[in-house]
């Protein structure tokens, strides 16, 4: 299996003046771990907006000064370029059957908003990616982590062509996917 990256991630969109839990060091450690990996290149503006809102995209693309897209999720003049790697390497990864090891993450974005760390939903891109560029007609997105995929789940809710399995802690956050939840 392939670890899809690239050298820039680690250091684009970074937030300057205060601790966060999303930040560089993250993805430094583990590329200094795994120094084999395979470089991505940046999704299009087109393939972003296979699951977000142009408007949205365009706000994103737009941003100049370092700011707060909700109360958990920073950005600045360069969120946008380490984003659209981030989903690049999530298409790549889908192409070659690897794992793609990005920042921003991406489970919690909606289509029209950031939420909990994640601009654009990676995962998401990935997946039309797969039906529009690799014949994909069903999916399967299992998505393994302490917090619900709540960005995910609403962006394929209704889709008869992906299945979204969430695996995570309940209750925490994001405050989704509790029992009794379809």
């Amino acid at each position: 299996m392939e670890l899809i990256s690239h050298p820039s991630l680690a250091q684009l969109h970074s937030p300057v003046g205060h601790i966060h839990a999303e930040n560089p060091e993250r993805l430094v450690r583990l590329l200094e771990s795994f120094p084999g990996f395979v470089a991505g290149e940046p999704a299009t503006r087109e393939e972003i907006e296979s699951v977000h809102s142009g408007d949205y995209v365009q706000a994103v693309e737009s941003i100049e000064a370092e700011t707060w897209l909700d109360a958990d999720t920073y950005a600045g003049p360069t969120t946008w370029e380490a984003a659209l790697l981030a989903a690049g390497c999530a298409m790549r990864a889908v192409e070659q059957e690897g794992f793609a090891l990005v920042r921003p993450p991406g489970h919690h974005a909606l289509e029209g908003c950031a939420m909990g760390f994640c601009i654009f939903n990676n995962v998401g891109v990935a997946a039309r990616h797969a039906q529009s560029e690799m014949g994909a007609q069903r999916l399967a997105i299992v998505d393994f982590d302490v917090h619900h995929g709540n960005g995910t789940e609403a962006i394929f809710r209704g889709d008869q062509s992906v299945l979204f399995v969430s695996i995570h802690q309940w209750p925490f956050y994001p405050g989704t996917g509790g029992p009794g939840t379809s």
